[in-house]
């Protein structure tokens, strides 16, 4: 099997522990691809990697280490290599993580700059919509949404289909797992 084979069966196995709520399971498949992708020069499957541990953080409330994980996948030079529809996701996770830390100006930057690549990610409308519903929340003056109301929009977004790599969330063990792979 290829190493580009490779890291994509990691991809799909670490979203599909994300999904059935294996975050244990989802952060170690992420940080394995991490370091592949690293190791191969590869920043587009790197951004991924990056984006899934931070979707990891922020269904354990850990919105600072999202924060931290996103901006690393959104970093120049290398995010002038990663694909619109990544670039999309990381920058609608980091605009709810910034949200979530109360930092509405940031947070309406990043929403802004994920509507700016709707176009080139042939994003869904639902995924529009969930960028809109965002910067609406912000319009809407000291109503900023607990954690857990913004981890419940990044699944929803994440059902539209934009990131195609790949009971209880807070698992033991994976929030420190998590934290140190930051």
């Amino acid at each position: 099997m290829s190493r580009a084979s490779q890291l994509f069966e990691h991809l799909i196995i670490a979203r599909w522990c994300l999904h059935g709520a294996h975050l244990d399971m989802a952060a170690d498949e992420y940080a394995r691809v991490r370091a592949m992708a690293a190791a191969r020069r590869d920043p587009d499957t790197e951004a991924a990697a990056l984006t899934g541990l931070a979707d990891v953080a922020i269904q354990l409330g850990q919105w600072d280490s999202a924060r931290l994980l996103l901006e690393s996948a959104l970093a120049p030079p290398a995010c002038d290599r990663v694909q619109p529809r990544r670039l999309l996701r990381a920058r609608y996770l980091l605009g709810l993580a910034l949200m979530a830390l109360g930092r509405a100006a940031a947070s309406r930057a990043a929403l802004e700059a994920a509507m700016a690549v709707v176009g080139a990610a042939d994003a869904t409308d639902s995924a529009r919509d969930e960028i809109c519903a965002a910067l609406s929340q912000l319009d809407l003056a000291g109503d900023v949404p607990d954690g857990s109301q913004l981890a419940a929009a990044a699944l929803k977004f994440d059902s539209t289909g934009l990131d195609v790599d790949g009971e209880d969330r807070r698992k033991f063990g994976v929030a420190a797992r998590v934290g140190s792979l930051i």
